[in-house]
């Protein structure tokens, strides 16, 4: 069953991205802006000292921006902002609601979408590669570890995300309730409250001091936000 689902969630982020392939190249394009231009800026440093930075050469310099572009569009995954406009939206309870955890969901529906995301990477590595000329020595046992390395990489990110939201949701539900029992005996203090209210309520101030700050991040939109 979670090997048809898999699929079946790969196929429907392939055929997304493939709807919205403009929108899909200009994420791509804003997210593989920033190699290109560490890229310009080192290679001017790289030539300014002679041609190496730091034990690096040019080539390699190049060769470091040019994989780092790759990794950055393989390891786009969801950030806590996306997962608290899933939770305001209710589109958490959706995905809640079938029999399968949120994770399997996401990482099959961003598998889909990597098929396109590194199509539209290719011709950008093409033009990198004839323009600055890196200096990569490619093997199969180098190109496997990578993409084995690239997948995990991916698989972690996107379950450290998750756990984070998880933490940030348990922290802020607990000050949420800190809060309302400290208003309740706020309430009590007009009355003659038992020994073990006035407790409760010492209890609830010094636990209101401890607990850190919710977290409330803003919204931000991504491609692949549902």
């Amino acid at each position: 069953m979670i090997g048809r689902y898999y699929l079946a969630q790969a196929r429907q982020g392939l055929l997304h991205d493939l709807q919205y392939r403009t929108a899909a190249a200009f994420s791509l394009f804003g997210f593989l802006l920033e190699p290109v231009i560490y890229l310009a800026v080192w290679r001017s440093v790289a030539i300014a000292r002679g041609g190496a930075v730091a034990g690096y050469s040019l080539d390699q310099l190049t060769a470091y921006y040019v994989v780092w572009s790759l990794v950055r569009a393989m390891n786009l995954a969801l950030t806590p902002y996306t997962w608290e406009w899933r939770i305001q939206s209710g589109r958490l309870n959706d995905l809640l609601s079938r029999p399968i955890h949120p994770f399997h969901h996401d990482f099959a529906f961003f598998a889909g979408q990597k098929i396109v995301w590194i199509t539209l990477w290719l011709p950008f590595a093409v033009v990198l590669w004839f323009t600055f000329r890196p200096s990569i020595e490619v093997t199969p046992l180098r190109v496997g570890a990578f993409a084995v390395a690239i997948w995990l990489a991916f698989t972690i990110r996107l379950a450290r995300s998750a756990r984070l939201t998880a933490a940030a949701r348990r922290a802020g539900r607990r000050q949420q309730g800190c809060a309302q029992r400290r208003s309740q005996c706020q309430l009590l203090q007009h009355d003659k409250p038992s020994v073990a209210v006035r407790r409760t309520c010492t209890t609830t101030s010094r636990n209101m001091k401890a607990t850190p700050t919710a977290f409330t991040p803003r919204p931000i939109a991504i491609s692949g936000m549902r």
